[in-house]
């Protein structure tokens, strides 16, 4: 399976100042933020989907494409 994982999640270093607010996360405050999104998404913090959001998705055939 192809896909984005964690070591694809990165803020470009050129990113629009309108696009940031001004605000660019960087080192630990990037990671952290990452862990969050991912925890809220329900992924693992690899970026994959747990089994228990792929079943509220109803995506199940999803699953056995994932390693």
């Amino acid at each position: 399976m192809n896909g984005v994982r964690r070591r694809q999640d990165f803020i470009p270093e050129m990113i629009p100042v309108d696009a940031s607010r001004g605000y660019v996360p960087k080192g630990k405050q990037l990671k952290e933020a990452i862990d969050e999104y991912y925890d809220l998404g329900g992924w693992t913090r690899d970026g994959i989907p747990m089994a228990a959001r792929i079943r509220e998705l109803e995506i199940e055939d999803v699953k056995e494409n994932l390693p």
